[in-house]
């Protein structure tokens, strides 16, 4: 009896569909990388489009010396405001929940309120007590005061957060540097 040898055959195809099976799967890896870059693209163009209302508002310092009401009896009474903040919103839309922050190190760490917030309307200003602006119609300003020593901080900068028309919310810096925030804290 001898045993009869059996061998194992497959059959592998012949050498025009190997390639037809190497030119599909380059054509696949191919056109995955044109998508990759397209959706980074549109990315882009989205994250542009968000950003065109943020870019819109500037920020900018600006040193104020506004006495305290010296009636009271209390002569040499440190100024009330000493630095201020305007807040221009030239964007065709409303800005809302402006609040801003003066971040006295410069390490984000301990952040002073304002004082008083100021609207320019109709050419006088309108004073409010609150720390943040509920609304800033296009193409006006308002103004954060801060009761704040500048000798006392030399290193603050300050920080601006709001919200655009479309409920996005956004940060600017001392830099003027915009940044889109995922929620707000203040």
């Amino acid at each position: 009896m001898t045993l009869a040898s059996t061998a194992f055959h497959f059959d592998l195809g012949d050498v025009p569909t190997w390639l037809a099976v190497v030119a599909a799967t380059a054509a696949a890896f191919v056109a995955l990388r044109a998508l990759k870059a397209q959706n980074r693209e549109t990315e882009r163009q989205v994250a542009a489009l968000e950003r065109q209302q943020a870019d819109q508002v500037d920020v900018r310092s600006t040193p104020v010396v506004a006495t305290a009401d010296r009636a009271a009896g209390q002569p040499g009474k440190r100024p009330l405001f000493n630095r201020g903040i305007t807040v221009e919103n030239g964007s065709r839309r409303p800005i809302r929940d402006i609040a801003a922050r003066l971040d006295s190190a410069g390490d984000g760490q301990a952040l002073i309120e304002p004082a008083r917030t100021g609207f320019v309307r109709d050419g006088g200003t309108t004073w409010g007590d609150s720390s943040v602006m509920d609304l800033l119609r296009a193409r006006n300003e308002g103004s954060f005061y801060f009761a704040v020593p500048t000798n006392e901080h030399p290193k603050a900068t300050i920080l601006i957060r709001f919200t655009d028309d479309a409920g996005l919310h956004w940060q600017i810096d001392h830099n003027l540097h915009l940044q889109k925030l995922r929620g707000r804290d203040w």
